[in-house]
């Protein structure tokens, strides 16, 4: 089945897709790679997972932390790079 349409991500996706965690992070590359290939339309996500992404993955356990500067350089390049970023609704 084809994606036609706008999908939302959010940070549970792009920490499993962008650290490695062994086999649990098996599908989430696969997602993030059909996206980085162009295979998903409309890749979304939002500004509050962004930065919940820089907070865990600064803080996961020795051996899956990541440093702060690669944190950044991953939402740049990964993320901003590739996703339409939303904010929350106004009324929210």
């Amino acid at each position: 089945m084809a994606l036609t349409g706008p999908v939302f991500f959010d940070t549970s996706i792009l920490l499993a897709g962008l650290v490695e965690m062994g086999d649990a992070s098996l599908p989430a590359c696969r997602i993030l790679d059909e996206i980085a290939r162009g295979a998903v339309p409309q890749p979304l996500t939002a500004w509050h997972c962004c930065l919940e992404f820089y907070s865990v993955a600064t803080r996961l356990p020795p051996g899956l932390r990541l440093e702060p500067e690669l944190a950044r350089r991953l939402i740049e390049e990964e993320i901003l790079g590739r996703f339409q970023v939303c904010d929350l609704p106004g009324d929210s």
